[in-house]
């Protein structure tokens, strides 16, 4: 597909810094990182979700999909607003950032481990706690 999904009016693209051949994105989304080696590696359960990022950022406002906002800190300047989509139930996760006229897509991986969506939790539910009191 030539088209970019769109995120709410934001088209989304990937970063095209290129790193070993193949844009930065791409390695994100099919590596992980090695606890032995240091290093990334192939995760064949990344590799075989490719295709789930387009889908989950299409259908970001259907209620199976948890959304939320976060602030990540960047070297020598203001902090990046991070989108994040999750189906919690899949296991999945796709980051976004969110920049002045589109979203570029960070990351997205599988939840497999449960320190990884304890925290998730308790992201989602501060920034939507959150959402609820703000005026």
């Amino acid at each position: 597909m030539s088209s970019h999904p769109r995120y709410e009016t934001y088209p989304v693209v990937c970063d095209r810094t290129i790193e070993d051949g193949r844009e930065a994105a791409f390695w994100h989304i099919i590596q992980r990182d090695s606890n032995t080696a240091k290093a990334r590696v192939p995760d064949l359960r990344r590799c075989e979700r490719i295709a789930w990022p387009r889908r989950i950022i299409e259908n970001s406002s259907k209620p199976v999909v948890s959304l939320w906002q976060t602030n990540r800190p960047r070297k020598g300047g203001s902090p990046d607003v991070r989108i994040l989509l999750w189906i919690e139930h899949l296991d999945y996760l796709v980051v976004l950032a969110k920049k002045k006229s589109v979203a570029v897509l960070v990351t997205a991986y599988c939840t497999d481990l449960e320190h990884q969506r304890k925290k998730l939790r308790r992201e989602r539910d501060n920034y939507l706690a959150n959402a609820k009191t703000a005026p």
